[in-house]
């Protein structure tokens, strides 16, 4: 938090040297940062910006030749570390999540199988996102991506799309590198018996595959070099390429698997293996290429900081830590707002207007219900009995003729 500030002060004191005319504001760059709008995406989930370390980033000042798309799942590590561990509070099994809770829980897709505790259940974990975003922003962590989609549908836009980043290996320079949460899951059979030869990943969720599908869809239109089809990591060849990052035999890739799924997975993972999730991306409408895939050279820059901000809210260790760190967090997610509403076009914030109005009058519909269901009661009934307990202050007597 303390970063994202310092970099928001340092912004500040720009903008007071450019209005006391003490020195120019820049002109737009000849080469413009090309970096993913929020146009297309799933509007139930957020799109943030990230600034990753340069420890992480190559900045190239000419446009690369992209040919690759590189889907990175993360988060799988952490679950077969719990999953393996012999340690009594990691082999503890709950029914349901819980904050905090170390261990696994019962699957929600499948209560025969068993996950990490850290899913809630719509399959989401917060603390993945958080370690991820952690190992972005610190220099002894890494590497960078383009692009992290959670299991909620979020997306996070970090590196520009001509720098490079680590992620895709040997293939780094042709490859625009896309980090998508995931999980791995164990049969209770299996758990009980100790044998963790198969443990199997989950499917993306609907709203994560609708960003999946959104970013391939606009990265084609942006780069016809990249084929859509499935290609191994590990060649060079042109299309998209899921690069599993577990090395041992006991957990193999379901998702982005051509149909390695069937059979030997009881989820469906039609959606996100090929050929459906290319059929998936070419039923959409066509993006357009100048006002619909890259953010705008005229935007106001993007304010890269919320992302950061939310990771350090979520690590706080007490509530007047939190209750500090939320009060920096409003102003970071203020002047974010602001940039991004000045960024937005005409004809999208007329869109957001409509949604929002129709929002507001169904909630004023269903608030209206309620108090006209609340009015319709009758009026109390009087109270029955209660003449023994009430004194008469003029005769001295109770109700029932007794002084006492």
């Amino acid at each position: 938090m303390q970063g994202v500030l310092g970099r928001l002060a340092n912004d500040y004191r720009r903008t007071v040297a450019y209005y006391g005319n003490i020195e120019a504001r820049p002109g737009f760059n000849a080469t413009p940062r090309r970096l993913l709008s929020d146009v297309g995406f799933p509007t139930t989930s957020q799109f943030t910006y990230l600034v990753p370390s340069r420890a992480h980033v190559i900045v190239n000042e000419d446009a690369r030749a992209i040919t690759r798309l590189t889907f990175c799942p993360y988060g799988l590590a952490e679950d077969r570390r719990i999953i393996l561990s012999p340690d009594e509070a990691d082999r503890r099994v709950r029914t349901s999540s819980e904050s905090g809770a170390t261990g696994l829980r019962v699957c929600p897709l499948d209560p025969a199988y068993l996950v990490s505790s850290e899913l809630n259940d719509e399959t989401v974990s917060e603390q993945k996102t958080v370690r991820l975003i952690r190992r972005i922003v610190s220099t002894a962590g890494g590497p960078a991506y383009h692009v992290i989609i959670n299991r909620r549908g979020d997306v996070i836009v970090a590196a520009a799309l001509d720098d490079t980043t680590r992620a895709a290996g040997d293939n780094a320079e042709i490859s625009v590198d896309i980090a998508v949460e995931s999980a791995l899951s164990i049969t209770q059979e299996a758990h009980v018996a100790r044998r963790f030869d198969s443990l199997i990943e989950l499917p993306f969720t609907t709203t994560q595959i609708a960003a999946i599908v959104t970013v391939i869809a606009k990265l084609t239109a942006a780069y016809p070099a990249i084929a859509r089809a499935l290609v191994p990591s590990e060649t060079s060849g042109p299309g998209v390429a899921y690069r599993w990052p577990i090395t041992t035999p006991d957990a193999t890739p379901r998702n982005f698997s051509r149909g390695a799924w069937r059979g030997t997975s009881p989820y469906d993972h039609a959606l996100c293996d090929a050929p459906r999730i290319f059929e998936q991306v070419a039923e959409r409408r066509a993006f357009d290429l100048t006002t619909e895939v890259f953010r705008s050279a005229d935007a106001p820059e993007a304010r890269t900081g919320r992302a950061e901000a939310q990771t350090a809210v979520s690590q706080a260790d007490s509530a007047g830590e939190e209750s500090a760190l939320l009060g920096a967090y409003s102003i970071v997610a203020g002047e974010e707002r602001a940039s991004e509403m000045q960024g937005t076009r005409r004809i999208q914030l007329f869109v957001q207007r409509i949604h929002m109005a129709h929002h507001d009058a169904n909630q004023t519909h269903e608030v209206a219900g309620a108090a006209a269901t609340a009015s319709s009661h009758a009026a109390p009934t009087p109270p029955q009995n209660i003449l023994p307990h009430v004194f008469d202050f003029t005769t001295g007597y109770w109700g029932d003729g007794k002084s006492y």
